[in-house]
């Protein structure tokens, strides 16, 4: 188990995600946390969220990134899986939002063997994701803040640019 980003809810509530189960199934998980530093138990269950987004050990550490949405607190963690990338939103008490994706849950299919290395949300709150595909291209998609790929952004929602020489790729947005 580790926990791999902190983000703070507006509140001052402390967010912490990474990935539980080590020995077993990996599972993004999240956590929160009081101001004071106590383990927030109002929060998910008894403090505590996990989501099986189907990543395994080939994908260690599969979440690579989470994002509070401004506008109402909720919760964005974003990573990889062996078939798909994953992106999962829950409400700002820890429930997987119903609005989003299916069950809380987006994934697409990673036919261009995308890996996402970074995430966050631009000035209309879509979600912007960054890393690699095929080819070690630099490769930016973005998501509309209900989960689904947003079309009108670059090719059907990807756009992949040849840097240069060797792995291009993103680690940071």
């Amino acid at each position: 188990d580790s926990g791999t980003t902190l983000a703070l809810q507006s509140s001052g509530k402390i967010i912490q995600a990474g990935y539980a189960d080590y020995s077993g199934p990996h599972n993004f998980a999240v956590a929160r946390f009081s101001s004071d530093g106590l383990l927030d138990t109002s929060f998910g269950n008894a403090g505590v969220v996990l989501t099986d987004c189907g990543y395994s050990l080939a994908d260690y550490p599969g979440l690579k990134g989470m994002i509070i949405q401004p506008s109402d607190d909720s919760i964005i963690v974003a990573g990889n899986s062996v078939n798909d990338v994953c992106i999962a939103r829950y409400t700002a008490n820890g429930a997987l939002d119903n609005n989003f994706g299916t069950n809380g849950i987006a994934l697409l299919d990673k036919a261009e063997n995308f890996e996402i290395d970074a995430v966050a949300l631009d000035a209309n709150e879509k979600i912007v994701v960054a890393g690699r595909s095929s080819g070690d291209l630099f490769t930016v998609l973005r998501f509309g803040s209900d989960g689904v790929i947003d079309s009108s952004f670059g090719t059907s929602g990807v756009t992949s640019v040849d840097i240069g020489a060797g792995i291009d790729m993103a680690n940071d947005i």
